[in-house]
């Protein structure tokens, strides 16, 4: 299978597009916004690139799950957050390569959109959110926060097991407080030897409760700071597109007992609020691939 053309055919309007392209578009190509489409096209050709060139790297150093076959599928993983297909005359199936802790595309698409979609639809179940206006009163508040950190530990997977120790710790310690939440934890490489990481977290919270210091309010739940909000939550970790190869399929292997994106309460995928039911569910700690 030879490398695919790919075609931006359209720039969605959408708020959940929206979010896509500032946490993976503008986050990898540098931008901070793009003023028209024709910005946003050259961006999305050029993330492509940099994700074949990734790739190529990433095989050099040995990340087996891209041998054979995988490589050529990964470096034609269509591209998201805008509406792409291969150009005229190619006949070629394409379709996602799910390496999500990787690939930009893929983290577009299971970390930001997957996200934005679930948290408008509880606003929505919950009345903190409208399609056409903002509530004048809403039973709960939408909070953001971000903590980062360096860890001197020798392998990954060590300061893995710190930053997975406290994500549990906060689904202990705050499930039955909060209507629901996402934690997000990524690990990446330092140019300077050690290993940088984060801990992300969108949590709906009922309007009395005392937020953790740093955590900043979506003051006005629109579809677009919802978006916003989100594409903070789960911005790219670029470092998994510029550290060192070796070092970056370390981390890459060093993932597997790690539950590194986490949903519970009503955010959960066995929730019923949104789904035509009323219950909450227990964190159901959604794989990483």
């Amino acid at each position: 299978m030879a490398d695919v053309r790919f075609v931006v055919a359209s720039v969605p309007r959408s708020a959940a597009a929206m979010a896509e392209r500032q946490a993976v578009l503008c986050r990898v190509s540098g931008k901070r916004e793009f003023q028209i489409d024709a910005a946003v096209e050259a961006a999305a050709k050029a993330v492509l690139r940099r994700w074949r060139t990734r790739l190529a790297q990433l095989r050099e150093a040995g990340w087996g799950p891209i041998q054979g076959l995988k490589f050529q599928y990964a470096r034609n993983c269509p591209p998201a957050g805008v509406v792409a297909r291969p150009a005229d005359g190619e006949r070629s199936s394409v379709r996602p390569c799910g390496l999500t802790g990787v690939c930009p595309w893929c983290w577009s698409r299971d970390r930001v959109l997957a996200t934005f979609d679930r948290v408008w639809e509880v606003l929505l179940a919950t009345g903190d959110a409208r399609a056409g206006e903002v509530p004048a009163e809403r039973p709960n508040r939408l909070l953001v926060r971000v903590v980062t950190g360096v860890s001197s530990a020798r392998l990954p997977g060590e300061a893995m097991a710190a930053a997975s120790y406290r994500i549990d710790k906060t689904v202990r310690t705050r499930r039955g407080l909060l209507v629901g939440g996402y934690l997000l934890v990524t690990v990446q490489p330092r140019p300077s030897g050690g290993w940088s990481w984060s801990i992300r977290s969108l949590v709906l919270a009922p309007a009395g409760y005392e937020s953790t210091p740093g955590s900043v309010e979506v003051a006005r739940p629109t579809r677009r700071t919802v978006a916003a909000a989100v594409a903070k939550f789960a911005r790219y970790p670029l470092g998994m597109m510029t550290a060192d190869p070796g070092r970056t399929a370390e981390v890459l292997d060093a993932r597997g007992p790690f539950r590194m994106y986490r949903a519970f309460g009503a955010f959960s995928r066995n929730s019923a609020i949104g789904r035509g039911g009323d219950g909450r569910a227990e964190d159901d700690g959604p794989a990483e691939s």
